[in-house]
C-alpha cells in the first residue's frame, strides 16, 4: 500500500481547485493531500493509495479504492465518490473524528434488510433538515410515518415520539442499530442505503424538503395539494399531510425542468398527476395543477 504525504494545496489540486490558500493549518494541508488522491499523477490509476488526516485522538485514513474514497474511524466507515469536493470531505472527516452521526452521513433512503418479524418497516429515509420518513407495510398497503429526529449522545437518533435508534454502527452503505419503541426495546435492525431515484441537480436539491402551503389561487382544490404541507424527497417520495393529520403517500419524478409527475400509492403510475413548476428556489415553490390552480409553498423548516 502506498502512503502519501502531501500538502493541502496538493489535495486541492487533486480536485482541480484554483483556490489560492495561504498559511493553511496542518489539518487543512492534510485534507488537501487526501483530495490529491484524485489527480496526482502517481495515484490517479492506483487503488489503495492512502493519505492520513490528523484527528483529535489519532489519524484518520482516506483510502483511494477505484473510483471512490473510503474514510474510516472506529465503527464509522464512509465511502464517497472520487469527485467529492473539499468542503464535503472536510465535513465527513470532522463527523467521523467526533464519532457523531449527523445529516451528512445518513441523508437519503435506506431499505430494511434485517429486523424482527413483528416490525413492519420497509424503509427509512432521513432528510437534510433532520426529518424522517418511515415506510411501513400493513398487508398490501404501504403508509408513511413522518416527523423530525434529534440526535442524542452523538450516536442515537430519537424519531420524535415514535421510536429511537441507538448505538448506531455505520459501515459504508449499511447501518446497524438497536431499535426501541414505547413497548419494545433493543430490537436489532440493519438497513442498507438505496441509490437516489431522482437524479441530482440544483432544482432537485431545492425541491426536496418539507413545504407548507402559504397561498392558493384558482379552481377547486385537488386532493394532491389541499394540504397543510407536502414533502418531496430525492428517493422519489411525495407525501401530503392534510389538516386532519391524514397523510397521502405517492411517488414523484421529473418530466423536464419545469414539469413533474406524481402517482398515489394505489395507482402505480396508471393515472399520474401533473404539476407545472412556475417558480422554485430554496425559499419558494410555486406550482400549477392540471386544472390551472396555482399553489405557493414556503419551507416548513428554516
Amino acid at each position: 500500500m502506498k502512503i502519501l504525504r502531501l500538502s493541502l494545496a496538493a489535495l486541492l489540486g487533486l480536485l482541480g481547485s484554483s483556490l489560492q490558500l495561504f498559511a493553511l493549518p496542518a489539518q487543512e494541508e492534510q485534507l488537501s493531500n487526501a483530495l490529491q488522491l484524485r489527480q496526482d499523477a502517481s495515484t490517479v490509476r492506483t487503488s489503495g493509495a492512502v493519505q492520513t488526516v490528523a484527528g483529535e485522538d489519532g489519524s484518520i485514513p482516506v483510502i483511494r479504492d477505484g473510483e471512490t474514497l473510503v474514510i474510516e474511524k472506529g465503527d464509522l466507515k464512509v465511502r464517497l465518490p472520487l469527485a467529492t469536493d473539499r468542503e464535503r470531505l472536510r465535513e465527513i472527516i470532522k463527523l467521523l473524528d467526533e464519532g457523531r452521526i449527523d445529516p451528512p452521513l445518513i441523508t437519503g433512503q435506506w431499505e430494511v434488510i434485517e429486523q424482527p418479524e413483528n416490525i413492519p418497516y420497509v424503509s427509512f429515509e432521513f432528510t437534510k433538515e433532520r426529518g424522517f420518513i418511515i415506510i411501513e407495510r400493513d398487508g398490501a398497503v404501504r403508509q408513511a410515518r413522518i416527523g423530525s429526529y434529534t440526535i442524542e449522545q452523538e450516536r442515537d437518533l430519537v424519531l420524535g415520539s415514535l421510536a429511537s435508534m441507538q448505538k448506531i454502527i455505520l459501515q459504508e452503505d449499511e447501518m446497524a442499530f438497536s431499535f426501541s419503541t414505547e413497548t419494545q426495546y433493543n430490537l436489532p435492525m440493519k438497513i442498507r442505503r438505496v441509490e437516489p431515484k431522482v437524479s441530482g441537480s440544483l432544482q432537485t436539491d431545492w425541491l426536496c424538503r418539507t413545504w407548507k402551503l402559504s397561498k392558493r389561487e384558482g379552481t377547486e382544490e385537488r386532493d394532491g395539494l389541499s394540504a397543510d404541507s407536502i414533502i418531496f424527497s430525492a428517493a422519489g417520495s411525495y407525501i401530503v399531510t392534510y389538516p386532519a393529520k391524514e397523510q397521502g403517500l405517492a411517488q414523484w419524478e421529473w418530466v423536464d425542468d419545469k414539469t413533474l409527475i406524481y402517482t398515489w400509492e394505489w395507482d402505480n403510475w396508471d393515472n399520474p398527476g401533473i404539476l407545472e413548476v412556475e417558480g422554485l428556489s430554496a425559499a419558494l415553490l410555486r406550482v400549477k395543477d392540471e386544472d390551472g390552480a396555482v399553489y405557493e409553498f414556503t419551507p416548513a423548516y428554516k
